[in-house]
């Protein structure tokens, strides 16, 4: 006796008319009820009672329908059937940041593109995909692994010319741009490729390698992840130990005057002298940098340091 097949599928497109998407639905092997249902969602929503319209299927196994007056974005379909919340198909290959494919596009995308320079993320896009009312559209900057539209970063108002800059944030790691038209209820018209903060935390110790009794070694750092403060502090520690074990520590704003580069980055150095240099005893010892803004023990880089017999 061959097994019944049992599966469900949904697709969907953007319509002839402004602010239409046309769907349909097939389920096989499963049971259908007048309580099955299909849910519009703005692009990778994350949660499933977050939709922006619904269709009921009146239990029928096969069809089609459609969405009206849909703001200009990209929007994801998905299938529930008993009136439950787990999905049994969708439009989307999978509700993730990653998920950049498969979105059902109403009206004009946007293709919008974004690049670090210096200390902002430049942003531009083609004038002609925007809005009728484009000064009033908005970019907004996110975490890559951020789904909710209403968590960015930093936001701006787009301009006539097509392009705004705006500040790159100092935490290291994957960023990305969305643009959003006049109107469209947080659904992006326009993604942008990620944008990569680097993390640019460094410490050298000069020399990094000291004879016992040797009485001075200057500490050079770069700071990029937080922002500097006069209560930032270098700790000399024996090599492998916790960081609040430190044998000896100096704030950053006592060493030469700190400088910021072009891409924001706090630069100095310190000048280590004294009675806790020459009695360093034989061995491996760490110079860990902490920033104030980051936890008062959680060390953003660090430097190896041998003190030889």
């Amino acid at each position: 006796m061959q097994e019944a097949q049992i599966s469900a599928s949904l697709s969907a497109e953007s319509g002839p008319r402004a602010g239409e998407i046309l769907f349909s639905w097939e389920v096989q092997g499963l049971t259908c009820t007048s309580k099955d249902w299909i849910g519009l969602y703005i692009h990778n929503r994350q949660y499933c009672n977050k939709y922006s319209a619904y269709f009921l299927t009146n239990g029928e196994a096969r069809g089609s329908g459609s969405f009206s007056r849909v703001c200009e974005g990209h929007y994801d379909l998905r299938l529930f059937l008993h009136g439950d919340n787990a999905v049994v198909a969708s439009t989307a290959s999978g509700c993730t940041p990653a998920c950049r494919t498969n979105a059902v596009v109403v009206g004009t995308p946007v293709a919008v593109q974004a690049c670090l320079a210096g200390r902002s993320v430049v942003v531009s896009w083609p004038t002609e995909q925007a809005s009728s009312h484009p000064l009033s559209d908005w970019v907004g900057l996110f975490s890559a692994v951020t789904l909710s539209n209403r968590q960015f970063i930093t936001f701006k108002y787009c301009t006539a010319a097509g392009t705004v800059a705006l500040p790159a944030p100092c935490a290291p790691g994957a960023y990305e741009v969305r643009y959003f038209k006049h109107g469209s209820s947080y659904a992006y018209a326009g993604r942008s490729d990620l944008v990569v903060v680097p993390n640019s935390d460094h410490v050298q110790v000069r020399p990094s390698r000291l004879t016992q009794g040797q009485q001075e070694f200057e500490v050079a750092w770069t700071l990029s992840t937080a922002e500097p403060s006069s209560r930032d502090w270098v700790g000399l520690f024996c090599h492998g130990v916790p960081n609040g074990r430190y044998l000896a520590c100096w704030y950053t704003c006592k060493g030469a005057c700190e400088a910021l580069d072009d891409f924001g980055h706090a630069h100095g150095a310190l000048h280590v002298c004294g009675d806790v240099v020459q009695t360093l005893a034989p061995g491996n010892y760490d110079l860990r940098l902490f920033a104030a803004a980051r936890g008062t023990y959680q060390d953003l880089a660090s430097a190896f340091l041998v003190v030889a017999e």
